[in-house]
C-alpha cells in the first residue's frame, strides 16, 4: 500500500535435517517446537500438506518456524499414505508426516525409549482414524517419553 513500509528482517537459518547434522542436543527440542507450530495450524482449521525436515527452519537462537510456502517434491519420503494415494493432506496427514521425520532424524537413543516408540508407532498408523485424536498429545507424549536421561546418547 502506497505509504507503508514493509520491513523484513533476515535471519540465518538452518533447516531441521541441517541441525541433525550439526547439533543433535537441539534436534528433538527444535523438532517437538516444530509440532507445536503445526498444531497451531491445526487448531485454526489448517494443514500444512508438507511437513518434513527441510520445511522447519531454526535460528541461532533456536527459535523454529514452518517455510511459508511448502515444497512438495521435498515431502515426499514422509507423506502419509493417504496423501500418497490421492487424498487432501489434512490434520492426520501432518501428524503421520510431523512422526515420519522424527523417526528419520531422531538418534536411536531416543526413538528406542518405549514411550517415544509407541506415541510415534501409533502415530504412523497407516489408518488415519487410528492416529493420536490431536497432534497436540503425540507433542505432549513425546515430551513425556524423554524422560530425565534424555541427552545420554
Amino acid at each position: 500500500m502506497p505509504g507503508q513500509l514493509v520491513a523484513v528482517l533476515w535471519t540465518p537459518a538452518r533447516t531441521l535435517r541441517a541441525l541433525a547434522d550439526a547439533d543433535r542436543r537441539s534436534l528433538v527440542t527444535a523438532t517437538l517446537a516444530a509440532g507445536r507450530r503445526l498444531a497451531e495450524l491445526h487448531r485454526r482449521g489448517d494443514a500444512y500438506g508438507a511437513f518434513c525436515a527441510e520445511h522447519v527452519r531454526v535460528d541461532d537462537h533456536g527459535r523454529v518456524w514452518l517455510h511459508p510456502r511448502p515444497v512438495l517434491s521435498a515431502a515426499w519420503r514422509c507423506a502419509a499414505p493417504e496423501v500418497l494415494h490421492g487424498a487432501a493432506p489434512d490434520a492426520a496427514a501432518d501428524q503421520y508426516s510431523f512422526a515420519a521425520t522424527a523417526i528419520e532424524l531422531w538418534p536411536s537413543a531416543v526413538t528406542g525409549r518405549a514411550a517415544v516408540r509407541t506415541a510415534l508407532l501409533r502415530a504412523l498408523s497407516v489408518s488415519p482414524t487410528a492416529r493420536w485424536p490431536h497432534l497436540d498429545e503425540l507433542v505432549a507424549a513425546l515430551d513425556r517419553g524423554r524422560g530425565r536421561r534424555w541427552w545420554r546418547w
